[in-house]
């Protein structure tokens, strides 16, 4: 009788514990919230309002990686660019063109000064991405030249929006970079809507 009584008082015991240790399992977060939307926006230690795809870069940014990262895309728009004021068939495209000449040549300063006053390394030549759309675009003219340099500075300033909107909120970043990031974010945007215009006019005339 008793064996019986003690089995009973141990499930009792059991039934009244259960919800406190599932309140407990769900009260600790998650060491990594759940992705499930591709254009969601996610908030993490590095900065609010980050799209997963920013989320990721910044999640496995340093500053060396985001130094060449920023010189290479630099580097390329500006190599691009030059070629285009040479053999772009409409003044519009020459236009921004110049535009991605002047600018991006003064982020690239600015940008190898705070490396070097860090002893960051930057990269000395084109990566081979870039350097195979260059080789495209030596080949190529008139409108057809157009529309591929036009295709390829909206592809790079995707690339670049995203990288630096992900360092400009990383505070793990040396904070002199971030304050680069943050201050030319803006402007890789306006580039970024200027060439999605000249895409879309392409596009409209072609019809």
């Amino acid at each position: 009788m008793i064996k019986i009584r003690n089995a009973a008082l141990v499930t009792v015991c059991l039934v009244l514990s259960a919800p406190f240790g599932i309140a407990q399992t769900n009260d600790t977060p998650d060491a990594t919230p759940p992705i499930t939307d591709k254009g969601a926006s996610s908030t993490n230690s590095t900065g609010e309002g980050l799209s997963i795809k920013q989320h990721l870069i910044a999640w496995t940014l340093t500053d060396q990686k985001f130094v060449e990262k920023a010189a290479e895309g630099g580097r390329a728009e500006i190599e691009l660019s030059k070629l285009a004021l040479e053999k772009a068939q409409s003044p519009q495209v020459k236009a921004f063109a110049q535009k991605m000449v002047d600018d991006h040549t003064s982020a690239s300063s600015q940008l190898e000064s705070i490396a070097k006053s860090k002893s960051f390394n930057l990269p000395s030549a084109l990566n081979n991405e870039h350097q195979q759309t260059l080789d495209r675009l030596q080949a190529e003219k008139g409108a057809s030249f157009d529309a591929t340099y036009i295709d390829a500075m909206k592809k790079d300033h995707d690339t670049d929006v995203s990288l630096f909107a992900a360092a400009a909120a990383d505070k793990k970043l040396d904070p002199q970079l971030q304050s680069f990031a943050q201050n030319k974010l803006p402007v890789l945007r306006s580039h970024l809507e200027h060439v999605k215009m000249l895409s879309g006019a392409q596009t409209s005339s072609a019809q």
